[in-house]
């Protein structure tokens, strides 16, 4: 792929994350050390296909990530998304 694909990919992953966070569980499902395990302990010698981060992300790294942008995270008002996190217009 290209440079401009594989940007294009990660614009659709985030705008795809985006109008989903609220499906996602809000805190992480995950052990600490857990991503750590999954992730190779030295970066590859060669590179790998984007499509291959975007998986990672979608497999590795959601799942060990609180959602502050979910409409249910309710902990900081100030930095979400959320409408009452909102500052009036």
């Amino acid at each position: 792929m290209s440079f401009r694909e594989d940007g294009a990919a990660a614009l659709e992953w985030a705008a795809h994350y985006l109008e989903h966070v609220g499906e996602f569980p809000v805190l992480e499902q995950v052990e600490p050390g857990d991503v750590s395990k999954r992730l190779p302990a030295s970066a590859p010698e060669q590179g790998e296909p984007f499509a291959n981060v975007l998986r990672d992300l979608d497999e590795i790294i959601l799942p060990a990530t609180t959602h502050w942008q979910s409409p249910r995270f309710l902990a900081y008002f100030a930095n979400s998304a959320a409408e009452p996190g909102s500052s009036p217009s």
